[in-house]
């Protein structure tokens, strides 16, 4: 623990002031859980109750008392999404299935804002980040979204939503260490007119690097900086209601990974040192007048990452409106948008691209008709359109049903398509993914190429859901069951080896090709129940069950076509305790049981978390949070591209937090 730095930081926090505390969890009526109002689910305000989707909010309150110090960790709340880290800046974070660093069937959203990166359709975790406590909720939907949210949005989305100016006046510090993490931060929140509020805030965390299985030091520590705005005013005379933010950061990180090289040892040892930068600006205006509502929404994202593959300097621009309006039974909400990509990638022998220099241009429109066929069924029908530089037009149409047979017991079914489209790499890349030495497959070293095809074409998706919620007072169950048809995943192609020359003489190549012929189905059930035992306990669990098959077509010179079934466990379970001892003392505990992943070679594990919260006197709280207490270490999923599996260390970190 360094304890000069974590005392200096404690001392700081003191003199500062700061804002009212969340409800706890305990306080909380569960039918005040059903009725978080959520706006995922169907582009508007509405009640989980009454959302014909699977969908679990983590509140603000759950949030704080996980003790969780990153959006990664925090999303292990969410019941039916598999959460492994790998090492100390990345996670394999996948709804149903189709998990892995690259994992590319889930949509990650920011106030609105797409996070994922073209490069390969998935998420930068070590750069998504805020301050934790101006988060209001991440909603999170497992299943397709695609008919609203576009897409990617194959298995789920998460929306993580942060608070308005007007909620966060005053000034809080954040100020903790342990043996793994250091963390510091603080918020100031004002008023700058009657109807106008303003928010900046600024986080620091630096992550202790974990160890291999063999216990040498994996060097993948990591360290990250940012800041940030918020701004929102209204004016209650229009009902019009605007608001601007942004945030600034950087990171580093480092690890031990192993580059391909044709030459001698053929695989070279480097020791990463890598770094990310970059900024974000939204300016969001809503209008409600006369039954019809309406937004508009512009954001522009930079990011710069450099790491010991590629230099990549990405610009995005867009554009997104919706106009909702009811006429008579008819609920209607209509939509399009705009945007563009624009990279330049500098690129090594194990990742480039053709073209370096790349602008894509995505274009959408929506349209969405909730009706009301009586009092209790509502009927949804609704379709997004898009075309990508890719495959052109995609079509990604849904039918929602929702039944409240009573005030109590609610059903849904759901039928759905979705598409995930081809990224930069699958299209245009060029990766030398491994280099076998002589005598494995021929007298020459071989090198294992993938390069992009042209033709190849999106994943895609047919969902078949039902859900039931019920709520008997102290006690809520929400169920969903599904089963997935996929068509056109991706396999690749062999070619017959080839013959090239480097520095060293001739060696064989391997072209792989990307191409779209594997098909598969999956099927499981998630099961999420709350129960309050009493006005200072309450208890929350869950079940996941999921199979997949893959099948790939007769004419694949695939041999691993299906090797993606065993990315994700059959099998996960968590119990959560919010246990408040006295008004001033809170009990916290955690257990997540998480079956085999064979072809990550991770054997099931259960997962144990605890957190010991003292108010200490109004606005000045001091925590205790143990992680991973099961064991000193353990790995949560196998490597990947370049990247050797690190196992994950048993953590304490105490925390102060200061507010008034």
């Amino acid at each position: 623990m360094r304890a000069p730095v974590v005392a200096a930081a404690l001392l700081f926090a003191l003199w500062v002031s700061g804002e009212e505390k969340p409800r706890p969890l305990s306080e909380l009526d569960i039918e005040e859980m059903m009725n978080i109002t959520v706006t995922s689910a169907a582009r508007k305000e509405q009640r989980v109750a009454d959302s014909a989707v699977a969908i679990y909010v983590i509140t603000r309150d759950e949030i704080e008392r996980s003790g969780a110090t990153t959006l990664p960790e925090v999303l292990r709340l969410a019941p039916g999404l598999d959460v492994a880290r790998i090492d100390g800046s990345k996670w394999a974070i996948s709804a149903r299935g189709f998990n892995g660093r690259f994992a590319n069937k889930l949509l990650v959203m920011i106030d609105g804002r797409s996070v994922y990166t073209p490069l390969y359709s998935g998420v930068h975790w070590d750069v998504q980040d805020t301050l934790l406590q101006d988060i209001d909720r991440i909603e999170v939907i497992r299943g397709p979204g695609a008919a609203l949210w576009g897409a990617n949005a194959v298995n789920g989305v998460i929306n993580i939503i942060t608070r308005p100016a007007s909620e966060t006046s005053g000034t809080i510090a954040i100020a903790g260490g342990g043996n793994e993490e250091l963390v510091g931060g603080g918020r100031h929140g004002f008023a700058v007119g009657e109807d106008a509020f303003v928010r900046v805030y600024a986080k620091y965390f630096d992550q202790e690097g974990f160890r291999e299985s063999s216990g040498r030091d994996g060097l993948d520590n990591w360290r990250t900086r940012r800041g940030g705005f918020r701004f929102d005013g209204q004016q209650p005379s229009s009902r019009s209601h605007l608001t601007i933010q942004g945030d600034i950061y950087s990171g580093d990180f480092g690890g031990r990974i192993a580059l391909p090289s044709v030459e001698p040892p053929y695989a070279l040892p480097v020791n990463e040192d890598s770094s990310y930068s970059g900024g974000n600006l939204i300016a969001r205006i809503s209008r409600s007048s006369n039954g019809r509502d309406s937004s508009l929404q512009l954001y522009y994202d930079r990011t710069n990452r450099d790491d010991a593959v590629h230099r990549e300097a990405r610009d995005t621009f867009d554009i997104d409106m919706q106009s909702r309006r009811t006429l008579g039974r008819h609920d209607i909400i209509v939509g399009g948008g705009f945007r563009q990509s624009r990279s330049r990638l500098d690129g090594t022998f194990s990742v480039d691209l053709r073209h370096d220099d790349r602008v894509d241009d995505l274009f959408s429109a929506f349209l969405q008709d909730e009706i009301l066929v009586r009092p209790d069924v509502r009927l949804t029908l609704g379709t997004k359109v898009e075309h990508n530089e890719y495959t052109g037009f995609e079509l990604q149409p849904n039918v929602r049903l929702l039944w409240r047979q009573s005030a109590k017991l609610s059903s849904w079914a759901a039928v759905s398509r979705a598409v995930r489209t081809p990224a930069e790499y699958e299209v245009d890349g060029t990766l030398n993914t491994l280099v076998y030495p002589p005598g494995v497959f021929g007298p020459l070293a071989t090198n294992i190429r993938v390069v992009g095809n042209e033709d190849y074409q999106s994943n895609s998706l047919i969902a078949y859901e039902l859900g039931q919620r019920l709520d008997l007072g102290v006690l809520t169950v929400d169920a969903a069951a599904f089963i997935h048809r996929y068509d056109a995943l991706r396999t690749l192609e062999r070619s017959a080896p080839a013959i090239e020359t480097g520095p060293s003489g001739p060696y064989a190549v391997i072209v792989l090709t990307p191409d779209n012929k594997a098909h598969g189905s999956a099927w499981g059930s998630e099961l999420v129940a709350t129960f309050k035992a009493s006005h200072r306990w309450k208890l929350s669990g869950s079940w996941t069950w999921y199979e997949l098959k893959l099948k790939s077509d007769s004419t694949t010179t695939d041999p691993y076509a299906e090797l993606e079934e065993g990315d994700s466990p059959r099998h996960q379970l968590q119990l959560r305790s919010y246990l408040d001892l006295t008004d001033r003392l809170k009990f916290d505990t955690a257990i997540y049981y998480v079956d085999d992943v064979p072809d990550q070679a991770v054997r099931s594990y259960a997962r144990i978390d605890a957190r010991l919260a003292w108010m200490v006197r109004a606005g000045l709280a001091l925590t205790l949070t143990g992680t991973n207490l099961q064991d000193n270490r353990h790995p949560e999923f196998g490597g990947s591209f370049l990247v050797f599996p690190k196992e994950i260390e048993r953590s304490f970190l105490f925390r102060l937090e200061y507010a008034r």
